[in-house]
């Protein structure tokens, strides 16, 4: 149960009979993220006492009345406290005569209007008219704050989830410069665009789903062709643009050669050198391309294997594709609850009356402070941990399938979702942790450098504080990649040993010691076919959805629904390759363990993979030269209702 419990083994096998029951791993942390738990519920119960997100939603006006509501005294003044059941829409004076005044009012004026019968009747004034206001009578209040009527009111709509009046953009908003509100037609039109758009939308979230699933199956025959191919384009366009920049640099040479040193101009050099940069540049980096491709051509050829192998594996075992849609959906509920409960604390505000005006500000407490800082981190955490969730249990998927000669029994995604909340619940929350915290620390260095910008600097002190913050987020980021790469592998040992978190950890430095180079290519062929996916998918469906648009004549802006379908797509492909990649990186950790911990033989890995070589040892055959299979089936009862898979039911 301790983090570095040396709970594992190395001497034992990778096989059903030698691989220990499972057992709680690291279940201190479970118990810290339930506590944690606990604590956003106390958090929730504070923000619902003091919180007003009503006034994010409807609008308020600036006495500190809720539009839509019955309210109670915030400030001293008369205009505080009224009940604005009936004045729902939140309305603001764009006059430089009254300033910036939000109002609650019953209907948002439709067109412009200078007239000040008008301007009464639409309730606009104070103390005038059907407005529920009084005149401001508070002899400390502005001159602006007292004016009773703005001098026109102009032509707004209203957004449906807020209930606000937007203008709508005329040359009289132009003349006052309401930048903030220039565009709102636009936005408007955008918006009906996108909802006209939708059925477009939806189908090609669809289409990208079948292309990214055709593409994994494609995988399962023609990973090799496709990898090497890619390889091969690589090359050419690294040809190509050092041949492009070593012609380029013969010209310039020419043109230079042709004059005299005083008639060239400093153009013309700068030109020839940056020529010359980009021949070296592609020159070097095309020698090392090749010299790696080469090097490394039969370890591409084991990651191909690999890949090869993750289709096998996932199409055998077709709900583990449902693991992004279980996480999608369980993540949307935590978002979902963290944003309700971040809306209600940031509403709990101490209400003021320091301004000009005399108008109410809300000001942030120490308390509130720390509480929106604890709910961060929960977004954080929770998502990781959904995240770890979805990596575990695809590894889980993987082990069984590998361990079972290819035929998992029963439903794996059930046995592995079991071993989660059974077993391994605290590794996941621990690992999950520690990249929740790196986040957040990375978000206090943006809030502290935001607070940094305030203080006056020289250039020199201002440029070296930009050079400073800019290290450590560097830093910060490359952190946060190892430590994801670290936890990705060692949830992947948990789901195969069910060792600690600490344990895993401990265990992939070793695998990262004695195979770090095919471990470096695998990864390095997974970017490979990720891109390669996203790009046939996302650039196919943003394709495919430009075309479609363009037979609308109703949207006009076609731009946004291409780039929202891309981005929608991108989203979508992410999710299953996601799946598809750890499923290969599970299958690469379980080989390179069958062959560290079965080594001589026999091994476990399937007649695919009967050609992987491990230095001198061909992995796939026993000591007298026969396969695996022959040598299992002979020794252990691999049905799923066998003595031997009973026995070892918890692996």
């Amino acid at each position: 149960m301790g983090c570095c419990s040396g709970d594992a083994d190395d001497d034992r096998r990778l096989d059903l009979k030698d691989i220990k029951p499972r057992r709680c791993t690291d279940a201190l942390f479970a118990v810290i993220f339930g506590i944690f738990v606990i604590g956003m519920a106390v958090v929730c119960g504070w923000g619902v006492d003091n919180g007003e997100p009503q006034r994010l939603v409807h609008g308020h006006d600036s006495y500190g009345n809720i539009c839509g509501e019955s309210n109670h005294k915030r400030i001293e003044d008369p205009n505080s406290g009224l009940d604005m059941s009936n004045y729902k829409h939140s309305y603001y004076t764009l006059d430089e005569d009254v300033g910036f005044r939000q109002l609650c009012v019953a209907a948002c004026p439709g067109s412009f209007t200078n007239n000040q019968a008008n301007i009464q009747a639409l309730g606009l004034c104070l103390g005038v008219g059907p407005s529920p206001y009084v005149t401001n009578n508070n002899p400390n209040a502005s001159s602006a704050a007292t004016q009773a009527c703005p001098s026109f009111a102009y032509s707004s709509f209203i957004t449906g989830v807020t209930d606000r009046c937007f203008p709508q953009a005329n040359n009289t908003l132009t003349k006052l410069s309401t930048s903030e509100f220039n565009g709102a037609a636009e936005v408007e039109q955008a918006m009906a665009d996108i909802y006209a758009a939708a059925d477009i939308i939806g189908w090609m979230c669809l289409l990208s789903i079948i292309g990214v699933f055709t593409f994994i199956a494609l995988m399962r025959w023609c990973a090799g062709p496709i990898v090497w191919t890619a390889i091969f384009v690589c090359f050419v366009f690294l040809c190509c643009a050092f041949g492009a920049f070593a012609f380029a640099s013969v010209q310039a040479k020419h043109d230079l050669d042709g004059k005299p040193k005083e008639e060239q101009t400093k153009a013309e050099q700068a030109n020839f050198g940056l020529v010359v940069f980009g021949v070296a540049f592609f020159g070097i980096v095309l020698l090392i391309y090749t010299c790696v491709v080469i090097a490394m051509r039969k370890r591409i050829a084991q990651a191909v294997d690999i890949f090869e192998e993750a289709a096998v594996a996932l199409f055998t075992m077709p709900t583990t594709f449902c693991c992004p849609f279980i996480t999608a959906f369980f993540m949307i509920l935590w978002m979902a609850a963290c944003i309700a409960i971040i809306l209600y604390v940031a509403t709990a505000n101490e209400f003021t009356t320091k301004t000009p005006d005399g108008y109410i500000s809300y000001v942030y407490t120490e308390d509130q402070r720390f509480l929106l800082w604890y709910m961060i981190f929960a977004v954080f955490w929770g998502t990781q941990l959904l995240l770890a969730m979805l990596e575990f249990t695809v590894a889980s998927n993987a082990a069984i399938w590998y361990l079972n000669d290819e035929k998992p029994p029963g439903w794996p995604l059930k046995t592995s979702i079991f071993r989660i909340f059974r077993y391994h619940f605290g590794s996941l929350a621990f690992g999950s942790m520690i990249v929740a915290i790196i986040q957040l620390i990375r978000v206090i260095l943006e809030f502290v450098e935001h607070q940094a910008k305030k203080t006056e600097m020289g250039d020199t002190a201002a440029c070296l504080r930009k050079w400073i913050f800019n290290c450590i987020r560097c830093l910060l980021y490359c952190l946060e990649k190892c430590v994801k790469f670290i936890n990705k592998n060692a949830y992947i040992q948990i789901a195969i040993w069910g060792t600690s978190f600490c344990t895993s950890c401990w265990n992939v430095f070793g695998l990262l010691r004695k195979h770090i180079a095919l471990i470096s290519v695998v990864n390095g062929v997974a970017y490979l076919i990720v891109f390669i996916i996203k790009l046939g998918v996302c650039v196919g469906a943003a394709f495919l959805t430009y075309l479609w648009v363009r037979t609308k004549e109703e949207i006009e802006f076609y731009a946004l629904v291409v780039c929202i379908v891309f981005l929608l797509s991108l989203v979508l492909v992410d999710a299953f390759t996601d799946v598809y990649e750890v499923c290969a990186e599970a299958i690469m950790i379980l080989v390179l363990e069958d062959h560290d911990k079965n080594s001589p033989g026999p091994f476990l890995m399937s007649e695919r993979l009967g050609a992987f070589h491990m230095g001198d040892q061909k992995v796939g055959q026993t000591k007298d030269g026969g396969t695996h299979r022959e040598y299992r089936k002979s020794s252990i009862n691999m049905n799923p209702g066998g003595e031997a898979y009973k026995e070892h039911s918890s692996v």
